[in-house]
């Protein structure tokens, strides 16, 4: 004690049962400390002015747990938050108690993403891997695939470039299949419909599409010029870059 006040190391007991031990500067809980709460939880790290802050570990009665910086009683700054009883981490940056920034997260199925969170969600650049070799890089609104991006299917070895909405195909697209075929065309929540255009793997012929179906062959500049019209890509501009 000093001055009739709780300073220096010490322990204290909560009226709801929470314990405390650790050091106490002018009646605050200040420096390094070991907070349990009667919920089960358990907090090992820094405090200043009775809060959180600085450095250290939560563990959750749950089974998760939170390593990392810590502001104002808040996740804030970076630090790894593993939730096992959901089978998945998350490291990166927090802000005012939320995953906020850059971060990595693994899902338990072996599901993985890196980018932008914002608010707790995936919202912003990032790439999605999945456990079957497929992937996703692009924008993200709100923890859905949403705005301009590329998907790989890995299992055919098709490339789709253009617009998502609601986490699906949705506007605009191209379609790059494994063989060099090469189509254009729109979507709308994930299914191809209106007009659209292929050319195959040679760029020699030109075809076009309406939905899924081939309707007939085109010469290569009116293909040219219909893509323009409709404001969709053409293979040239791909196979030069």
């Amino acid at each position: 004690w000093r001055d009739d006040q709780r300073h220096g190391y010490g322990a204290y007991i909560f009226p709801d049962g929470s314990h405390f031990i650790g050091e106490f500067r002018s009646g605050r809980m200040e420096g390094k400390g070991v907070y349990e709460y009667a919920t089960g939880d358990k907090y090992v790290g820094q405090y200043k002015n009775n809060k959180r802050e600085g450095w250290g570990k939560y563990q959750y009665a749950s089974g998760a747990e939170y390593v990392g910086q810590f502001r104002e009683n808040k996740r804030d700054g970076h630090g790894t938050y593993a939730y096992p009883n959901l089978g998945g981490l998350y490291e990166g940056d927090w802000r005012d108690d939320k995953q906020e920034g850059h971060g990595t997260e693994t899902s338990r199925t072996g599901d993985w993403y890196e980018g932008e969170f914002r608010d707790g969600m995936k919202d912003g650049i990032g790439t999605y891997h999945y456990v079957t070799g497929d992937s996703y890089n692009g924008e993200w609104r709100r923890d859905q695939r949403e705005g301009h991006g590329t998907y790989f299917h890995k299992k055919t070895g098709t490339q789709y470039i253009g617009e998502f909405r609601n986490g699906v195909r949705d506007g605009k697209c191209t379609r790059l299949l494994s063989d060099g075929t090469f189509e254009v065309g729109f979507y709308s929540e994930g299914k191809r419909v209106r007009e659209g255009l292929r050319w195959s793997q040679d760029r020699t012929k030109a075809f076009l599409l309406v939905g899924e179906s081939v309707q007939n062959e085109l010469p290569l500049e009116e293909a040219d010029r219909i893509a323009k019209g409709l404001g969709l890509a053409t293979p040239k501009h791909y196979d030069e870059e």
